[in-house]
């Protein structure tokens, strides 16, 4: 694990405690920065990361465990997680009163774990909440109004709070329909997740033939 300094602009390695994780890619990722808490939802490992697959066949696994480090003592907690893993969706974290939760849709799943193995989109009106002071994951249905976006992968997201905090918008752009066990097309679209009311609503719909595939790997922002 690395910090990076912008006083100094310099880079450090520390030194973690507690589960000690495998490195893994394209798992579903959010962040309490008030906390000082950082989550991260299944992923990716293969023989290039862990000793434990054989080099020889390139055995790629999707893990399915929910990984959360805290940045006051630095220490790893892993939890694991009910369902098929899921790699390359969206995850947010949002408090809600008294609670804290993670929001994630989208991405694709793998029903016997590797990556060579049959997959399937997740279907993004199903919205996955996790309660994070009971451990608890929950199934929340999305409507759309009238329709819902597009289930995909990859994408970005941003959490938008209402002044008072009674509501959130979850904005969702871009992503991809292409995937492991099928083939699909890049996504340059703009949708939001109202909280609680769990609505689908399109904002945006951007032109195919630009540079849409562009819109599947960056940062998505917002400002008051």
């Amino acid at each position: 694990l690395f910090s990076y300094s912008s006083e100094t602009g310099e880079w450090k390695e520390e030194e973690t405690i507690g589960y000690k994780p495998q490195q893994v890619a394209t798992g579903q990722w959010a962040e309490d920065k008030d906390g000082g808490v950082a989550y991260y939802l299944g992923g990716l490992t293969s023989d290039e990361t862990t000793s434990r697959l054989n080099a020889v066949t390139h055995d790629q696994l999707v893990v399915n465990g929910l990984l959360t480090l805290n940045f006051t003592d630095m220490s790893w907690r892993n939890e694991t997680v009910p369902g098929d893993p899921t790699i390359r969706g969206l995850m947010n974290y949002i408090p809600i009163g008294e609670r804290e939760i993670l929001i994630m849709f989208g991405g694709e799943r793998f029903s016997e774990g590797r990556y060579n193995s049959a997959s399937a989109l997740n279907n993004i009106s199903e919205i996955q909440i996790y309660d994070i002071s009971t451990g608890k994951w929950y199934t929340q249905i999305a409507t759309g109004n009238p329709d819902v976006p597009e289930n995909r992968i990859l994408g970005c997201s941003v959490v938008m709070a209402a002044p008072d905090n009674s509501s959130y918008n979850i904005y969702m752009m871009g992503g991809s329909t292409t995937y492991t066990s099928g083939v699909g097309h890049f996504l340059n679209d703009m949708w939001i997740l109202s909280i609680p009311s769990f609505n689908w609503i399109k904002v945006w719909a951007g032109n195919l033939s630009l540079d849409s595939f562009l819109i599947f790997s960056i940062s998505l922002y917002c400002f008051n």
